[in-house]
């Protein structure tokens, strides 16, 4: 309530720009690849780490030119917030399917010291989906200073009945009948990898926002390979690189045991697991060296 009051302060001060709330990075890319499956609770923090040089820090004019000082050098990071995933089996509408929730949150800062406000943005995505990939129902909120808004989708044979309720509490009912076909939303949970096999090396898919009403495209394409220590395991898989919309990117590591360990947005900020899946444990909670895989 704080931060909301300060910010609506500032706002009318004139001492913040218009406010563009980010929307916090997702989960569910591994269902994405091998579509849908009852999977343990993954969690990944993000991070911002960039190499700061030493600089010289410009004299002031009250020295006369005979101060020289310099700003030193190192690591500048700072949090991002998380994403985290689950799938479980469920059944909606007398139909058995799987039930998968991610929940995020993005650490944002606005405006210029000595107003520098810091705050978090919070999105909750669910769908269930039955085993063959057909989506049944999709549910979003968004949480902001702002407030709340959510958007319930209902998905049928060639339409979309979308609710959607709005900051100022009100709701709204709409069908959508999507210009991409509902197969288009669907293949969002189409595999690309069934036992240990490259099925497809990219595909496109669609999806209905719940809190626009409108089209999203996504593109998602098997990038290569890579192999390396995460908290002093051992991992290996596949690469993916993930387009989305406003210009969204994400190059996605999944293990070849199916475990999402690494998602990154660019050279400063990506996310990781900070705990190592059980997959890779022994039944002594050490790491195994030599892990097998289904990637």
């Amino acid at each position: 309530m704080l931060t909301e009051f300060l910010l609506a302060s500032l706002a009318q001060q004139g001492d913040l720009p218009k406010i563009v709330y980010q929307m916090p990075i997702l989960g569910g890319q591994r269902e994405v690849v091998f579509g849908p499956a009852a999977e343990p609770a993954t969690l990944l923090n993000g991070y911002y780490q960039r190499d700061v040089a030493a600089h010289p820090i410009f004299t002031p004019d009250n020295t006369g030119g005979y101060v020289e000082s310099w700003e030193p050098g190192g690591m500048a990071e700072h949090n991002l917030g998380y994403f985290d995933c689950v799938s479980k089996t469920d059944s909606l509408f007398d139909k058995s399917c799987f039930a998968i929730t991610t929940t995020a949150k993005w650490n944002q800062t606005i405006g210029k010291k000595p107003n520098q406000i810091n705050f978090s943005d919070y999105v909750k995505q669910e769908w269930w989906v039955t085993p063959d990939g057909k989506i049944l129902r999709e549910f979003m909120s968004l949480t902001t200073p702002q407030g709340t808004q959510t958007g319930d989708c209902v998905y049928g044979k060639s339409s979309v009945q979308r609710r959607f309720t709005g900051l100022d509490g009100q709701v709204t009912f709409g069908e959508v009948f999507p210009a991409c076909g509902m197969d288009a939303l669907n293949d969002r949970f189409k595999p690309m990898i069934a036992d240990g096999k490259l099925l497809i090396r990219d595909k496109e898919y669609s999806e209905l926002n719940p809190l626009t009403g409108g089209l999203d495209k996504y593109t998602i394409r098997s990038s290569g390979t890579f192999k390396g220590e995460l908290l002093f395991a051992p991992f290996q898989g596949r690469l993916f690189d993930l387009d989305g919309p406003n210009k969204l990117f994400e190059k996605v590591y999944i293990d070849n045991t199916g475990d999402l360990v690494k998602v990154v947005l660019n050279d400063d900020e990506f996310f990781v697991i900070n705990v190592i899946p059980s997959s890779h444990l022994d039944e002594n909670g050490h790491p195994i060296k030599n892990p097998g895989g289904r990637g």
